[in-house]
């Protein structure tokens, strides 16, 4: 995202999951909302825009609020965004150690698969594409370069699990090849 343009109206939507929050800039919205996906938890949630009256309905004077409202424009900014804030009492769960996967090969190899399934499940324009070209690799390089990170990040630092994603990903376009040709 690029710089903010404070003349531009902003408004803060929060995940109602995880209470990720996240910065959305109001004439990007189409008039009926939109539907978002959390970045960390992967919900999806829709995002109204807030309501604001007609100039022409208005009647009588308006009430003074009970706390005085500040403007979205005129707030801190939230410490972080798309990262869930730390609760008292609760841990984060842990990343896989190198100790908890070694000499586990086959959690490699079915993680790799699940990976594997999910990219071609979320991106089958993009894999179906490749396979007709007969390149699915470099045309599927971006979701298999964040594949590859997400194995490490659950695997840990020593595991390389990246080949066994490349040979799932090669070893389903080889089946969807050969269901075309039959």
């Amino acid at each position: 995202m690029g710089a903010l343009d404070p003349a531009k109206s902003q408004m803060l939507a929060d995940c109602p999951r995880c209470r990720a929050r996240y910065r959305l800039f109001t004439d990007r919205l189409p008039r009926q909302g939109a539907r978002l996906r959390c970045a960390i938890c992967h919900a999806c949630f829709r995002v109204r825009l807030p309501l604001a009256p007609a100039s022409g309905q208005l009647r009588g004077r308006a009430s003074a609020p009970a706390q005085p409202q500040r403007d979205a424009r005129d707030a801190p900014p939230p410490h972080r965004f798309a990262v869930p804030e730390k609760r008292p009492g609760i841990e984060a769960p842990r990343l896989a150690q190198t100790g908890d996967v070694a000499g586990a090969p086959e959690d490699v190899q079915r993680l790799a698969r699940i990976v594997a399934s999910e990219l071609v499940l979320y991106h089958v324009e993009r894999f179906d594409a490749g396979v007709r070209n007969g390149d699915v690799l470099a045309a599927m390089a971006p979701e298999i370069a964040e594949g590859r990170l997400l194995l490490a990040q659950r695997m840990g630092p020593d595991e390389d699990a990246g080949p066994m994603l490349e040979r799932e990903i090669l070893r389903v376009a080889a089946e969807r090849a050969s269901e075309r040709s039959d």
